[in-house]
Formats: structure tokens, C-alpha cells, sequence
């Protein structure tokens, strides 16, 4: 792995159950490495819009309005009162004839806002930068006009739901009124302009500052008297006009040509006879507007496409023309494509409109757009009028012939199957012509695009207007007209029913107006909805507009889920209306600026492979009891303890004894946090939003694309077998969590949860990602006392503390509960196979198998899906300190869809058929109980199962010991656990396994400890803390649990378990070693009893353990301290030795809030330093360390074990102006190759603590190239640690070096561990 430039990177550190995963806040701009999985689609718009059909026209009272269709759903209602904008807003003008606006556009537009939080998200109160929709009008409006002159002005206006924000006059250009030209040589005709659309207004965000630009295509002229045409395309800067409007600038935005006035003619000629024919041949002045990304470089091109008139004879045709431009981010623009010719086609009436527009036909992966041309075609004779349809695909632009960068998928082709419009155009001066209206959209929800346009047969009766959809049978394979259905309407059936005096304008836009389905029945059904406004006669100075939203598909035809009549549209002065589809509401999905917790080293649990159960004690007995002593006198119990050969092995096909693992990026889930505190919310349940159920689904489509390169497959050796301890199969992984915030629609923002108080309050809504970015290549199997993190309920070294059915074992399917209580969501737990009753003491040799049937679970084992998590056996906290780098909070990354809940990993466990105990005969083996081999025996179950979080495991119960009709002398009559109880912690470190005591400090650790705190209502907070070392909060209320066992056949009454706490103390500099004599008492329990084993009543077989509950205060200091268990009973124990423990913990600050640190006030040479020093490696006989020695003797290093001693020192000092007097969640790991073979962890140091862990390389393993040692902390980042040089040391390489080495230079470890966290600034760029 790459480490990202430390200016770059910010971290926090992340405690991952025993601290082996560390977790670091990155900025955006560190894509080299980290690949934000939404980038592209939330910066700077919306995931997936919602929309309202928004309708604006001109208003008898000279006014233009604008008034929504429909309410937040297609079918609610549109009460949102009419926008106005009155004439007079565009100076002291009355309207007239010759006074009135005569053109207007409209299109929805982005602009970047703050966005104040109720609760703080990563420890912001603010979002900054978030999308919000406006809609912007523009308006031409003529201001007088007589016979010398004709004045006009081009004006722009936004608006949002709150209404309006303000408007500026185009200063830079004068569109035309008219357009003059002469037909039969002497005509002169100078129609109204608005007779036909030629003023398109689209929003793209060119110049890549989150804000949308406006292109404005509009006709222009360079005289009076509407000559000389041309077509002139500009666009607007869309901040700066932003931030005019707003006041917030005085400066007005830059207003740019796209075009030069000689570049794109309208017509052509000056006073020559430009259409033949007089009064019978007119031109359609249509001219359109589209975008798409035609080249796939995920940039917008501007295609204009437009009736060009020009010299000729009555009979000549006349070409449409069609001219492509490319923009970049200073608005400068490049003509890419022109042509005048085939496959533009050609008008000869002024019916012959022109559409256009843009999209992703044919589904390609390139992201290319095609380009679609309509175009109506009337013959020389008759008036009837054909739509033809071109489709053009981009190829390569060549300046030398730009007729070339297009080609046609198809040309010129008549579409066929529809309705055939009559155009009867009347003569005079306000005759209008019937726009051809174009959208692209998937109308059926079928994944692919459909075309869909309208246009009106402005018959002699009166007109009608026609929607016409075509839909291509196989998109991916042929565009062409034959391949597809044209599916046609006559929307007067519909209600939208347009006037008799000739007037064809109507508008026609597709959008989301509304999500259909929920997402609790399956998901959204999301499709694109068709809005269309029609003007329809009154009278002739007054009309209504009809407007409707409708769905379709190709069985059931149109489905009107919205109808509106407005009566007062103006009818004299033909201002076509405009319908746009708008989100000005905040309805669309909108994500805040992302927080980004890089990963590292997490450790996931692929499988773990308990050995077979064994039993080594050294109890009291009275003179009775014949079983050998030791040299204390105690009665020694041997159980098969040192049986070689005696192991668990996971059996595989005959072709492959591997596990593959895929890790790719989870899929979005949806979250809710304060602070950082994380939960569920409920995104397939009762909260289920269909808006919110489709965006998820479009984030994840892209979210797959974008990190499509992030997938890694390691294939494991699952052949090691576990013996005399658990072998788990863990690998480490690199990966990063992306949150976003939901920001829009706001009733999605928040979520009502009850807080640590009690008190209901509402949290922030986030959606997540988890992207892998590293998976170790190589993994080595390690042993279960090796990994600090592996936290079992038993000790497989003692027969009683196993449970006595397996669904009683950790993890064992559908018994996992999250840290808030509640199941998992995606419960993967699967009971595989299971062998009841086996008799574990036979003389012979055999081998018991649990075989799976594959074929009945295949699937299931094919794709077993695998929480990022170390399963139940690691529990989980992470509490780092805040250390205040740029900014700083105090993250609690825990509950549902935190990071450790969230899948990435599946696992193709197929080649699994089952697993198997390996006996060797009991005949041979000489107990150094001094008793017979038959006198051992017990019986018990095992089985094979995947856990619900997807950990593969083959584990046991001990069924039954006690056996009264036995001579045995261990588990019959004479017994000795028959005679005395036994209350005991599970120290599964006491004993080596060469059955000598381990009075080291790590023969008292305890497991089976949980911790959890207790709120100020007395509530317990479902979180747990779950380690051999644990960090706790300061002045909080601590629930701990510890499972007390009685290992033996009698009761145990009246137990007492003592909890003391005692301050780590140094000696020379050191941690010195617990001592319950400094220790202060914290709290008693009273245990009345627990049963013997093998104990029964009424209810069946009772349990000989109890898990019991004791409260403690944490002090308002951070700081280390040993927490001691002590049991104490009123009678006679079998073992004095079993009932104290203890554990380390640390307490530290959290929920300060936010801080500010200045990069520059950091002083290297005050900087706190944490280092390795002295680390000695021991061979070891079994897990006993022995002689000191080195790796380098040892090769080949298969089947040997090896402890590592040393070392891990910290030096106080300061980050900015914080001082660090403690560092926290402190790991040493034994790394080989990537793979953790051994690790310590260390909640707290406060000078020096003396490591010591041990590490093992396998039985059939090759040795690895490389074994490191490395310290992690989860506070201090390798940036703010003063030598990061001296965290780490190599302990062997195959190329020879060994000695020291820097953390931050470990692949697969890097000392990226801080806790500072940084919200991601937004991207600034498209």
C-alpha cells in the first residue's frame, strides 16, 4: 500500500476488538490511493432527482407565471401559488401589441448552499457546498416596436420553493423579434419569431465550480428590420450570477459566445429570394438545443440543430442544420461537428420542425451518448407531414473535417405506425407552428431508454396533440427504426385538449415526479414520467393551458397521474409555453461532503478450527484418591492432554483444499449517527422511503463502477490442523468507509432515537460504503492464544468449561446479537453438519467425520458473506483519543452498520466437505494422572456451521463426563471433583503445554469478560467493550460481565467475586506487573451457587457457570489501571490457583466536541514518541519460552514456535498544543508476509510496558520472506510521532537485513493512526 503524503492525511484511530485494525480520516484529494465510490454523482447534484412539472407562460395581464402540476407525488395536487413576474419588473412598459414578452425558456439549475446541522455529523455543525435546486427563466421581451425600430431585451431570473431570488437584464445581446426574408424576389416577410421555438435554456456545470452555467440559444439579428440572422449561443456563468443576484457580488457573471456573428447564419443571403414560392412556401424557424456526453469523457457537448433558410426556387430543398460544440472550464468553445446535408434532413413547409436530443441508447458501458435528430418532412404536394428520425454516434473529431466526427447509426428514416399530422397553416403574421418536443428517458422502467416527442396537427377543426413514444425492441444490438415499435397517442382523450384558432404550441418534459412503490415491498419501481402543457383556445385574447404527468409502458399504454387547467393564458401574442421538470423543494436525495475513515490492518476472520477438546489440572484430593501428584501434592488430572496426532482438520475436495475470498465494495447501507455514535435506521422496513429506496440503488450502481478496480481474491491453505490449540485463519485487510450525510429531502435527514439519557432526540442520517484497498496475499493460520483478539467462552485445555451442546458454543447460528442487541440484518448463519455422542478415549485409532452435504448448501457456501468483523470471539470498541489536527472529534464507531458491521468479504467455502477428528488410539498414551487410557473417556458433539456474520467454524461440546456406573477414578465415585466444588475464572493461559504452570503475567489474564456503560437513567447503552485489554470512558458508569465457571461435579455456594482496581505503577520506567495489595476494592457480587457440572433438575441439565454483572465508576483522568478478579467461596476448593485474574484497562476523554488546531503550531521536536526496544526472540518448547535465539538460526521455521519479548516505550510530549501524557490502544504484532501470527495489546502506556507474545509457523508451511515486528497505536499517527523509524523491527527477511524499520513504511501496516477527523471537501471539479 501506498502511503498517501502525510499533508494529505488525517487519521483517527480505531480500536477493531483487540486493537489489530486502525482507522484514519483521508481528504478527497488523496485519489491515488482512496477512491471516493460516489464521486461524480453527489458533489454537485443530487443521486437521483425528484422532481415537479413546473409550467411558465405568459398570463393575460402580460405577466409571466410559473405554477406547479403536481405536489411532492405525481398525484398530489399542485397548491403551491403561481410565481409572478409582472412586466413592469422589466422596466416601465405596458403591455401591447407592440409591448410583451414573446420567447421565454426555462430549465432547473444548481447552486452550492450551507447547510446547518441539528446534530453534528464527524463533528461538524455545518455542511458546506451542498447542491440545491433553482429554476432559471429567461425571458425576451419586446419593448417597443414601430416601423423604423424594434426594441428588445433578454432578461434572466431564479427562483426557489421560497421564492424568488432575483433577476438581471442580458446586457451583452438583443435577440431577434423577427426574422425578415423575401420570398418570389420582392416579398418581404418579417413573421414573429415566436411563432416557433428557437430559445432553448439548458444547465450544465462547465467550469466545474458546483454551480450550474446557463447556455442560452437564441436568434439574433444585426439590423432592424430582423436581416441577417443568425444563430448565437452564450452562456452564463452560473456562481457568478448566483452571488449577483444574491448581493452577495457586485461584480455582474461573465457572459460568453460559444459562436462568432458570422459563424452560424440563420439564413442566408441579404435581399435575395431566400424561399421561392411567395406566401406559400414559409420556413419553420425552429432551431433546438441538446447535451450529452458524445465522447465519453464525462463532459457535456452543446449540439444546436435548426431550419437554415437560404436562396432557392420553389422546388429546391432546403437543409436543416446541425453544428456540435465542445466547451471547456473557461468557456471557450470548440466546433467539433458541422453539416448541412444527409443526416440532417430537410424542411419545405412551415410545419417542418426539428427536435433534438441526447442520451445513452444503446446502453454502452463507454458512457457515450448518441445524438437524435427529428425532423418533420412535408411533401411538395400534399400536406402531410412525415417525422423522420437520424441517430448519430460519435467517432473522432478531426479540425480538418468536422463532417466526420459524427456517423449515422441511422439515416433519414421515416418513422412509421403513429398518427400523421395534417398542418392547414393559415396565413398572417401570428400563425404558429407546432414545435416537434424530444425527450429521452426509461418510461417503463425496463433499464433501457425509450424516445419520446410530441407535436400538434394543427388541422382546420381545431388542433390535437399527439404523444408518440418508440421503443426499440433490442437497444443494445440495432437502433434502426425496423427494430422498434412507435407507439402513438392522441392526448385529447387525455384532457389535454388544445384550441380551434390554430394555436399548436405546447411544451413537453420528461422527469421523476414521483417514486412508485415502497421499498418495504421490494423496492422502488423508478421510471421517467412524461409532463406535458398545451395551450387550448378560450378566446382570442384569452386561453387555458392544459397540462397533465403521465406514466407508460407498452402493455398498458398511458396513465394520466396528474390534470391541471390554468384559464388565463394570454392567446394573442403566442408566448409558447414552457414546461420544465424542477426540484426547487430539496425532494431530490442530496448527500453532504463525505467523512472517510481509511482502515487499516483490519483483521477478518475467516475461519476458526477449535481443537479437540482436552483437560490438564492439578486439583486437591484427599488420601483416597490413587491419581499421581505433583510435586505440590495436588492430584494431577490428564485428559489425552499431550496425545500427539489427536486434531481437528477441516476436510476438502479431492481437487482443492482451499477457502477463496472475494473482497469487494459493500453495498450501501444506510446508517444513523450523534456525533459518531452509530445505529440503524431502518431503509427496508416501516421508515422505508421510495425516494430514498431508489437513490440507494442508484448509489450503489455507481458506487460498483467507480471502485469495479478495488477487488481482491486471496485463495487459503485451509490445511493446518488444530491440535493442542485453535487455529483461526484471519488475513488483514486496507479499507475505507465513506458516510455521507443525507442532507436532502430533510424529513430523511434525521431520525428519532432515544439517547444515553434516555431522552428521545433526532440524529443524522448517513449512507455508507466500505471500499477495500488492500488484501494480504499470503495468510498463515495462527493459534488462538497467540491472537489477544480471540475471546472464547471456553479453554480448550479444560474439559468443564465447554458447553455441553453446541448451540450453546459462540457464534453457533442465529445466537449472534450486535452491540445494541439486536440480530445482524443479513443473518448468514448456517448449520453445515454435526456428529452427536462421539466417544472421544477409544484404545484404536479412528477418525470421526461431520461430513456436509454440498449440493444441498452449495449456493450458500459459494457466496458465504463475511462481516468485516472478528466475529463474536472479538467483541468490539473503538475509543480514540482526540488529539486536535485541523479538526477533531471523539469518534465512537460502534452498533449497527458501523464499520465493523459492514460486508465486504464473501467466501467460497465449496471445497469444504466437512470436518474431521483425528483420534490416534488411546493405547499408547501414558496420563500423567497415572490412570488407564479407559478411564478418560467422554463423550461429545462437534459440527461445522458458518457464524451469522459468515466465519467459517468447527467447534465442540462436551456432552457428558460425570459417569456414575464407571470405575473411573477421574470421573467416577471417587473422583475428586466429586468431592469439592471449584469456582474459577477461564485463565486459559495458566497451564503450557507441557502442563507446567505459567507464572508469568500472562498465565492470569482473563476472557470472557464484556463491558458496557450505564447511562444516566440507569440504562445500560448497548455497546460492548470486549478484550484482553479494554478502553473505557472517563466519569462513566461501567457495567462489566465475566463468566464465573464451577469446575467440578459439586456445588459451589456462596461465592463471592471481589473487583479491585489498582493504578499501573513503573518501576525503572517499566509497567510493573499487577499486585493486588495495592489494589482498592470496587465492588463485591454474592454468588449463592453455581451447579456442578453434569447437574440436573426438573428442567433438564443446568449450566456450571454463571455470567455475573458488577458496577464500577471510571475516574475523571485518563489513565492505565489493572482491574482484579478474585473469588473467594466459604468452602474447601479443588484449585486455589484459578479463582484471580486480571486485565489491563485505560480510560480516556471523549464527547468534548469539536476542536481547532492550526497545521503550523506543531513542534517535531515536542512531538510524543512511541518505540521497540530490547525485543528478544525465544524457541519455545510448546508455548514455554526457552532459550533466546534468532529466526535466522531456526530455518526451516515450519512447525516451530517462538515467543517475542521486549519493550514498548512512550514519550510524552505534544501535538499542537495538546499534550499527550498517555497514548492508548497500543498493539505489538508479529506480522508475517500480511498475515498477524501473534499479537499483544495494550489499552494504555504511560512510560514503558514489557511486551511478551508468542508465534508460530504451521506444520506444512512454507516460511514466509518476511516477519516483522510492529507497535500500532491508535492514537498517535506515524506524522505526529516523533521517530516513527523506531516503531518497528524486522525479525527476519529471506534477502538477510534485520534491525530496525519504520511503521510507516509496512505495506500492509502503516502507522496511519490518529484520531483526528477531517468532513472531505467537497470536489470542485466534474
Amino acid at each position: 500500500m501506498k502511503i498517501p503524503p502525510i499533508k494529505k492525511l488525517l487519521a483517527v484511530g480505531c480500536l477493531l476488538a483487540s486493537a489489530l485494525a486502525s482507522a484514519v480520516y483521508v481528504r478527497a484529494e488523496d485519489s491515488t490511493y482512496y477512491t471516493d465510490p460516489l464521486a461524480g454523482i453527489y458533489e454537485h447534484a443530487s443521486i437521483s432527482p425528484k422532481q415537479r412539472l413546473i409550467v411558465s407562460y405568459l398570463n393575460k395581464d402580460g405577466s409571466m407565471r410559473s405554477y406547479e402540476v403536481s405536489g411532492k407525488n405525481a398525484t398530489d395536487p399542485g397548491t403551491v401559488p403561481e410565481r409572478v413576474t409582472k412586466l413592469t419588473d422589466f422596466g416601465s412598459l405596458t403591455q401591447s401589441d407592440t409591448c410583451h414578452v414573446f420567447s421565454s425558456a426555462a430549465a432547473q439549475g444548481n447552486i452550492l448552499s450551507t447547510v446547518h446541522l441539528q446534530e453534528p455529523f464527524a463533528g461538524a455543525t455545518e455542511i458546506p457546498s451542498v447542491p440545491q435546486g433553482v429554476q432559471v427563466n429567461t425571458y425576451f421581451v419586446m419593448e417597443n416596436r414601430n416601423s423604423k425600430r424594434t426594441t428588445t431585451s433578454a432578461w434572466i431570473e431564479m427562483t426557489n420553493g421560497d421564492g424568488r431570488i432575483g433577476r438581471m437584464k442580458i446586457t451583452e445581446f438583443t435577440p431577434a423579434y423577427t426574422v425578415a426574408w423575401r420570398g418570389d424576389t420582392i416579398r418581404r416577410h418579417d413573421p414573429l419569431i415566436g411563432s416557433n421555438i428557437n430559445h432553448d435554456l439548458i444547465a450544465y456545470d462547465w467550469n466545474g465550480d458546483g454551480y450550474s452555467d446557463y447556455l442560452l440559444t437564441f436568434i439574433t439579428a444585426t439590423d432592424n428590420d430582423g436581416q441577417n440572422a443568425k444563430v448565437r449561443l452564450a452562456v452564463i456563468d452560473g456562481k457568478g450570477l448566483y452571488e449577483y443576484l444574491t448581493g452577495s457580488s457586485q461584480t455582474r457573471p461573465s457572459v460568453r459566445f460559444l459562436n462568432g456573428e458570422k459563424d452560424t447564419p440563420f439564413l442566408t443571403g441579404d435581399k435575395k429570394n431566400l424561399v421561392g414560392g411567395g406566401s406559400f412556401r414559409k420556413p419553420p424557424h425552429s432551431c433546438r438545443t441538446a447535451i450529452g456526453d458524445f465522447d465519453g469523457d464525462g463532459r457535456a457537448e452543446i449540439a444546436v440543430y435548426f431550419t437554415k433558410i437560404r436562396g432557392g426556387n420553389i422546388t429546391e430543398a432546403l437543409d436543416n442544420h446541425l453544428v456540435v460544440y465542445k466547451l471547456d472550464k473557461n468557456f471557450s468553445a470548440t466546433k467539433i461537428y458541422e453539416i448541412d446535408e444527409k443526416p440532417c434532413g430537410r424542411w419545405f413547409l412551415q410545419g417542418d420542425s426539428v427536435g433534438l436530443a441526447a442520451g445513452n441508447l444503446d446502453g454502452n458501458t463507454s458512457g457515450k451518448d448518441q445524438l437524435v435528430l427529428l425532423y418533420a418532412r412535408s411533401s411538395q404536394n400534399q400536406r402531410h407531414t412525415a417525422i423522420n428520425m437520424s441517430i448519430l454516434s460519435y467517432q473522432k473529431y478531426d479540425a480538418k473535417n468536422l463532417d466526420k466526427t459524427f456517423s449515422a447509426t441511422v439515416s433519414e428514416k421515416e418513422l412509421r405506425g403513429g398518427f400523421s399530422p395534417l398542418h392547414n397553416m393559415i396565413g398572417g403574421a401570428r400563425d404558429t407552428v407546432s414545435p416537434l418536443e424530444v425527450q429521452i428517458g426509461d418510461f417503463d422502467a425496463d433499464g433501457y431508454k425509450e424516445l419520446a416527442f410530441t407535436f400538434a396537427d394543427s388541422g382546420s377543426e381545431r388542433c390535437k396533440l399527439t404523444l408518440n413514444i418508440f421503443k426499440w425492441s433490442d437497444p443494445t444490438g440495432n437502433l434502426d427504426v425496423n427494430t422498434g415499435t412507435l407507439c402513438a397517442y392522441n392526448l385529447d382523450d387525455n384532457g389535454i385538449v388544445m384550441g380551434k384558432n390554430g394555436n399548436a404550441h405546447h411544451s413537453f418534459a420528461a422527469g421523476r415526479y414521483s417514486y412508485a412503490g415502497t421499498a418495504a415491498s421490494g423496492g422502488a419501481t423508478v421510471m421517467d414520467q412524461l409532463g406535458v402543457v398545451a395551450a387550448a383556445w378560450s378566446t382570442y385574447e384569452s386561453q387555458q393551458l392544459c397540462s397533465g404527468i403521465f406514466t407508460w409502458n407498452k402493455t398498458d399504454g398511458l396513465d394520466r397521474k396528474a390534470f391541471k387547467i390554468d384559464p388565463d393564458m394570454h392567446g394573442a401574442y403566442y408566448c409558447v409555453p414552457r414546461a420544465a421538470a424542477a426540484d426547487i423543494h430539496k425532494e431530490s436525495m442530496v448527500l453532504g461532503t463525505p467523512l472517510a475513515i481509511a482502515v487499516t490492518d483490519r483483521v477478518d476472520l475467516y475461519s476458526a478450527i477449535q481443537a479437540p477438546p482436552r483437560h490438564w489440572d492439578a486439583v486437591s484430593a484427599d488420601e483416597s484418591s490413587t491419581l499421581s501428584r505433583d510435586e505440590n501434592g495436588n492430584a494431577i488430572a490428564d485428559v489425552f492432554y499431550r496425545l500427539s496426532g489427536y486434531s481437528t482438520k477441516i476436510d476438502t475436495s479431492k481437487s482443492s483444499s482451499s477457502m477463496v475470498t472475494k473482497s469487494d465494495t459493500h453495498e450501501g447501507s444506510a446508517g444513523i449517527t450523534t456525533g459518531m455514535k452509530v445505529g440503524q435506521f431502518n431503509v427496508n422496513g416501516s421508515k422505508a422511503d421510495p425516494n430514498f429506496a431508489w437513490s440507494l440503488s442508484v448509489a450503489n450502481e455507481h458506487a460498483k463502477t467507480k471502485t469495479n478496480k478495488k477487488s481482491f481474491s486471496v485463495e487459503m491453505d485451509t490445511s493446518a490442523t488444530a491440535a493442542l490449540d485453535d487455529q483461526l485463519y484471519a488475513n488483514t485487510c486496507d479499507a475505507t468507509v465513506w458516510r455521507y450525510p443525507v442532507i436532502w429531502p430533510e424529513d430523511l435527514r434525521m431520525s428519532a432515537i432515544s439517547d444515553d439519557k434516555g431522552n428521545n432526540v433526532k440524529t443524522q442520517n448517513f449512507i455508507q460504503y466500505v471500499v477495500p484497498e488492500r488484501v494480504g496475499g499470503n495468510l498463515f493460520p495462527v493459534s488462538g492464544r497467540n491472537a489477544s483478539w480471540y475471546n472464547p467462552n471456553h479453554d480448550n485445555r479444560n474439559l468443564f468449561t465447554y458447553p455441553r451442546q453446541l448451540k450453546q458454543t459462540k457464534g453457533y447460528p442465529g445466537t449472534m446479537k450486535d452491540v445494541w442487541g439486536d440480530e445482524p440484518e443479513d443473518l448468514t448463519g448456517l448449520l453445515l453438519a454435526e456428529q452427536d455422542a462421539v466417544y472421544f478415549g477409544n484404545v484404536d485409532a479412528a477418525s470421526a467425520a461431520c461430513s456436509i452435504n454440498t449440493a444441498q448448501h452449495k449456493e450458500a457456501m459459494e457466496k458465504n458473506k463475511l462481516s468485516v468483523t472478528t466475529s463474536v470471539y472479538g467483541g468490539g470498541d473503538i475509543k480514540p483519543k482526540a488529539v486536535p489536527i485541523y479538526v477533531t472529534i471523539y469518534a465512537q464507531l460502534d452498533g449497527n452498520y458501523a464499520w465493523t458491521h459492514s460486508c465486504t468479504t464473501t467466501s467460497d467455502i465449496s471445497n469444504t466437505s466437512g470436518v474431521s477428528i483425528h483420534w490416534p488410539g488411546a493405547a499408547g498414551y501414558v496420563s500423567k494422572s497415572g490412570i488407564a487410557p479407559e478411564q478418560l473417556g467422554f463423550k461429545g458433539d462437534f459440527g461445522i456451521y458458518t457464524q451469522d456474520d459468515g466465519v467459517l467454524c468447527a467447534s465442540y461440546a462436551v456432552r457428558l463426563l460425570k459417569d456414575d456406573n464407571s470405575g473411573s477414578l477421574l470421573w467416577g465415585p471417587s473422583s475428586p471433583y466429586r468431592k469439592k466444588a471449584d469456582p474459577a475464572l477461564n485463565l486459559p493461559n495458566r497451564w503450557y503445554s507441557d502442563g507446567t504452570r505459567n507464572t508469568l503475567r500472562s498465565g492470569g489474564y482473563v476472557r470472557g469478560l464484556t463491558f458496557a456503560v450505564k447511562n444516566e437513567a440507569g440504562v445500560k447503552i448497548e455497546r460492548s467493550y470486549s478484550n484482553t485489554g479494554t478502553l473505557l470512558p472517563t466519569n462513566a458508569k461501567i457495567v462489566g460481565k465475566l463468566r464465573v465457571f464451577n469446575l467440578s461435579f459439586k456445588e459451589a455456594a456462596n461465592v463471592t467475586l471481589k473487583v479491585y482496581r489498582e493504578p499501573t505503577a513503573s518501576v525503572s520506567g517499566v509497567v510493573s506487573d499487577p499486585d493486588l495489595s495495592r489494589a482498592e476494592l470496587i465492588n463485591t457480587v454474592n454468588i449463592p451457587s453455581i451447579p456442578g457440572r453434569d447437574s440436573y433438575d426438573e428442567s433438564g441439565y443446568l449450566d456450571n457457570w454463571t455470567d455475573r454483572e458488577f458496577e464500577f465508576k471510571t475516574s475523571g483522568e485518563e489513565k492505565a489501571y489493572w482491574l482484579h478478579f478474585k473469588l473467594e467461596s466459604a468452602g474447601e476448593e479443588l484449585s486455589g490457583d484459578n479463582n484471580y485474574g486480571y486485565i489491563m484497562i485505560a480510560t480516556q476523554n471523549e464527547g468534548e466536541g469539536t476542536k481547532k488546531f492550526a497545521a503550523e503550531l506543531v513542534d517535531p521536536d515536542k512531538l510524543p514518541d512511541l518505540a521497540l526496544s530490547g525485543v528478544t526472540v525465544r524457541e519455545c518448547d510448546g508455548d514455554k519460552p526457552g532459550l533466546e535465539t534468532t529466526l535466522e538460526e531456526q530455518i526451516p521455521l515450519a512447525g516451530k514456535s517462538f515467543n517475542v519479548s521486549g519493550h514498548a516505550a512512550f514519550t510524552a510530549g505534544h501535538v499542537g498544543t495538546t499534550k499527550c501524557d498517555i497514548i492508548h490502544g497500543v498493539t505489538v504484532n508479529v506480522v508475517a508476509d500480511g498475515s498477524v501470527i501473534g499479537s499483544d495489546f495494550v489499552p494504555g502506556i504511560e512510560d514503558a510496558y514489557n511486551f511478551s507474545l508468542n508465534f508460530a509457523i504451521p506444520e506444512g508451511y512454507k516460511t514466509p520472506k518476511e516477519i516483522k515486528l510492529v507497535a500500532l497505536s491508535s492514537q498517535i499517527p506515524s506524522a505526529y510521532d516523533k521517530d516513527p523509524e523506531n516503531n518497528g523491527v524486522i525479525l527476519y527477511s529471506s534477502g538477510g537485513s534485520s534491525g530496525g524499520c519504520s511503521a510507516a513504511g509496512f505495506p500492509a501496516l502503516a502507522a496511519l493512526l490518529a484520531t483526528a477527523t477531517m468532513v472531505l471537501p467537497r470536489r470542485k471539479g466534474r
